[in-house]
This record gives structure tokens, sequence and C-alpha cells, in this order.
């Protein structure tokens, strides 16, 4: 799976349900108020799943510098440069 940029506020709330799961499964192991519990883990794989999916869905960005932007860099320091020699 790729992480994106656009998409780091998803991955992160991915992370946080997957914490949330790993926090509620050791309740459980330790007695903790199963039904309660369990009710609370269901709920949060389920926003797990929905997570995943918007992350598996989500589109690259387009990117951050425009395609011909070496081009232009270098036009414009081939005329810094040519600029100078004149001097």
């Amino acid at each position: 799976m790729t992480l994106w940029t656009g998409n780091a506020p998803v991955f992160a709330r991915r992370q946080t349900a997957l914490r949330h799961a790993d926090t509620l499964l050791n309740l459980i192991l330790e007695d903790g108020a199963a039904d309660r519990i369990n009710a609370k883990m269901v709920q949060s794989e389920v926003r797990k799943a929905e997570l995943e999916r918007q992350l598996a869905d989500a589109e690259e960005p387009p990117p951050l510098l425009h395609p011909e932007m070496a081009t232009f860099y270098r036009e414009k320091v081939a005329a810094l440069h040519e600029a100078l020699q004149d001097e």
C-alpha cells in the first residue's frame, strides 16, 4: 500500500483505529467488560475497513511541480549564464 501525501490524514486515522483495536483486544484478554469491549472492537474494525477502502480507492495526487518546470529552470539558468558571460 502506497502512502501519498494527500492521504496522510486517512493513513493517520487508520493507524489510530489499529491502535484502538489492539488496546481493546488487550482489555478483553485481561478480563475486561467483554460485551462493551466487543461492541467497541467491532465498531473499530468497521472503521478500519472503511479507512483501508478509502486508501485503496485513492488516486495519486497530481505532481507538486509543473512537468515543464525543469525545462523552464534550465532555460533561466542558461539565460543567466549567457548574461554573465556578456559582462
